[in-house]
This record gives C-alpha cells, sequence and structure tokens, in this order.
C-alpha cells in the first residue's frame, strides 16, 4: 500500500483500477488537496470511498469529462454525492465542459464552506446563469474568490453582473469573456454601461480598444454594485474566437487579452497580450 500523503496529483494517469484495488493500494484518510488532470473522471469516482475523504479541502478536476463515455448522467450523480460527502471541502476547481455535467443547485444545495470556486467551460466559454449564480449567493456565504466564464452574447450580463457582486466576503474575481464576432463589439454596446466618465483621461486622437472599454465597464459595474468587503483584485480575460461555423471551440482562440484592476477604483491597465497564428 502507499503511504498516505496529504496531496496527490493525478496527470495523464490511466486510472484502471476496481474498488478492492483502491482500498488495497490507496491510504485516503489524511488527504487535504486531491488534482486530477486528463483522468477519467468517472472511473476515479466510481471507485472512491466516500467516507475515506473526510479531511479533503481542495477538489481540482480540470479537463477530464471529455474522457467520459456517457451523457454526463452518471458524472453528474457521482461528483455531487461526493461534494455532499466532503464536510470539510474548501476549495472546488472545475476547468471543463461542466454547464451540462452539473446543476448548481443541486450541486450546491446545503450551506457550503467554500471559500475558493472556479467554474470554467474550457469547451465553448458557457457560463453559469444569473439564477445560478444568485443560488451560490445563497449557498457559499464563505466565499472569497470566484473565477469563471461571462458570455455577452447568450446571458443578460448586467444582471449576473449585479448577482456576483453579492457575496459578502468576496474580494477576488476573475472572468474569461469570450467573443466570437470577428470584430468585438464596443463595451458600450455589449455592456450597456456609460463610460464617459468626468475623469476619464483618455487622449482624444487615441485609437478606440473595445476589449479595454469592455473590460473597463466590467470593473466598473462590479465596483459599483459590490456589497460587504470591497474586491481586492479583478481579473477580465478576454478571448477573440475565431469566426467559425457554429459554436467555435475555445481552441479556435485567435487572441487572449488580461486586464487587471488598479487598486479600488475604476481603473485599468493591461497585464498581458498573446496572438495565435
Amino acid at each position: 500500500m502507499f503511504p498516505p500523503r496529504r496531496i496527490l496529483i493525478l496527470e495523464h494517469y490511466d486510472w484502471q483500477h476496481t474498488k478492492e484495488e483502491v482500498k488495497a493500494m490507496w491510504d485516503f484518510s489524511r488527504l487535504e488537496s486531491l488534482s486530477l488532470h486528463f483522468v477519467d473522471i468517472y472511473n476515479v469516482l466510481k471507485t472512491l470511498t466516500m467516507s475515506k475523504l473526510q479531511l479533503l479541502k481542495t477538489l481540482a478536476i480540470k479537463k477530464c469529462l471529455f474522457l467520459v463515455d456517457d451523457d454526463g448522467d452518471k458524472f453528474h450523480g457521482l461528483i455531487t454525492d461526493l461534494i455532499v460527502a466532503l464536510p470539510n471541502l474548501e476549495e472546488f476547481l472545475l476547468h471543463d465542459s461542466w454547464v451540462n455535467s452539473i446543476n448548481i443547485p443541486v450541486f450546491f444545495g446545503y450551506h457550503s464552506k467554500i471559500t475558493r470556486l472556479e467554474l470554467l467551460d474550457t469547451r465553448d466559454g458557457e457560463q453559469m446563469t444569473a439564477d445560478d449564480s444568485a443560488h451560490l449567493v445563497r449557498a457559499c456565504p464563505d466565499l472569497r474568490s470566484l473565477k469563471t466564464n461571462l458570455d455577452p452574447e447568450r446571458h443578460d450580463v448586467q444582471r449576473f453582473l449585479k448577482t456576483v457582486a453579492e457575496f459578502l466576503k468576496m474580494n477576488s474575481m476573475w472572468l474569461e469573456v469570450y467573443k466570437r464576432q470577428p470584430t468585438p463589439l464596443s463595451a458600450s454596446e455589449e455592456m450597456d454601461v456609460d463610460l464617459t466618465d468626468e475623469d476619464d483621461d483618455q487622449a482624444p486622437n487615441t485609437p478606440p480598444d473595445p476589449d479595454y472599454d469592455a473590460a473597463r465597464s466590467i470593473i466598473r459595474k462590479l465596483s459599483i454594485e459590490k456589497v460587504g468587503v470591497p474586491f481586492e483584485k479583478l481579473i477580465i480575460v478576454v478571448r477573440n474566437i475565431s469566426p467559425l461555423a457554429g459554436r467555435a471551440p475555445i481552441s479556435e482562440t485567435s487572441a487572449m487579452r488580461m486586464f487587471s484592476s488598479r487598486g479600488t477604483g475604476y481603473e485599468v491597465e493591461e497585464v498581458w497580450t498573446v496572438s495565435y497564428p
């Protein structure tokens, strides 16, 4: 048997163990952090003994769902049972095509201890609904950090931003915005936010920058609507998606730009830019 450990990271691991083999080989009684990356998550979950994971505080699942050969129902049941069975879970990170695999009201159907939550749809950038985020505000009162998608083309962004600003203890947020149109919309068109501030020091001859304006508009909206503790860090990542037929996957990203809030005001600075051929 492997010795008990506090941290376990499995990447590209071909998990073919039976439940009996797992009991004989692995001691999870002291495990506090479990990270799964490119692993058949269904095979892992169906062989775990939930009662052995009572000390788990961090669970990260990244790019595993595409390996699941079913419609997601089995995964949804297993992962929901797992989360409910983890009384000490504080950090849950799911970077995958999660929208069709978990039901947020069912998944977070109780008073949760979670302080850090990452729900990133890495397939096509689908975001949680405003109703889902409102449920999280009630179910996860201790949440301090949120990382998720923002999809202006398919959701009511204004309502979503107003809702996620209601987490009383949240001081850090990371939003990834996906733009599928060939020419990005201006921030005023997308966000319906007036950007003509009296303190706007932009030079009159400065070329327009829709990505910057959109990031600034989102940060401004969140800062204005925030209740409880103020935001200390706001990160907006804008992904420009190559125009393809249908819904372009994120793998077709043509450019990425990261913007960060500066201080507690509405000022924004660009952190980095990367372009793809």
